[in-house]
């Protein structure tokens, strides 16, 4: 067994991995890097939710490098993180949620931003956008530090930073 799947069967027993190829499963949302929307998005679904955006809030389809589906109200949140690629934790700028009515709403920056953790999860071992095994190995090393029901708890960027500066 390689390194990588060694990680993820580790990974695996702190309730970390992927539930499909890509894409991270809570309760009922998906959360997913952009290029992997269609893997996990039903057709109609994302059809409606990037007419209402383009007509709406266009800039946000340009932006958009993740998203979050929910299964139980079909609605489909385009998020915006510029760090997405750069930081560990990236932070979410701004997001958009479309309802399948039609309703929207657009979330600016917050002060105090939400960060989201195990970003490898988000995307396929081969995305290119950062390393995915360094990736792993930042969420290993964190699993054995900080319990994850607590890393679940710290999702806003200065709860989180006033976490790791005890480890």
């Amino acid at each position: 067994m390689n390194e990588l799947d060694q990680l993820k069967t580790t990974l695996s027993h702190f309730g970390l991995e992927r539930q499909k190829p890509v894409g991270r499963l809570l309760g009922t949302r998906w959360q997913a890097h952009r290029s992997y929307v269609e893997a996990i998005v039903p057709e109609q679904v994302l059809l409606v939710a990037e007419q209402v955006a383009r007509e709406n809030c266009p800039a946000i389809l340009r932006l958009a490098n993740a998203f979050q589906y929910n299964t139980a109200d079909r609605s489909l949140a385009f998020d915006y993180s510029p760090d997405f690629d750069f930081s560990e934790e990236p932070m979410l700028a701004a997001s958009f949620t479309v309802h399948q009515d039609g309703m929207h709403q657009f979330v600016p920056v917050s002060e105090d931003p939400i960060i989201w953790l195990h970003r490898w999860l988000w995307v396929a071992d081969d995305y290119a956008g950062f390393s995915v095994i360094e990736s792993i190995r930042r969420s290993a090393s964190l699993c054995h530090a900080i319990p994850v029901d607590e890393q679940r708890k710290l999702h806003r960027r200065t709860a989180w930073l006033e976490r790791l500066n005890g480890f």
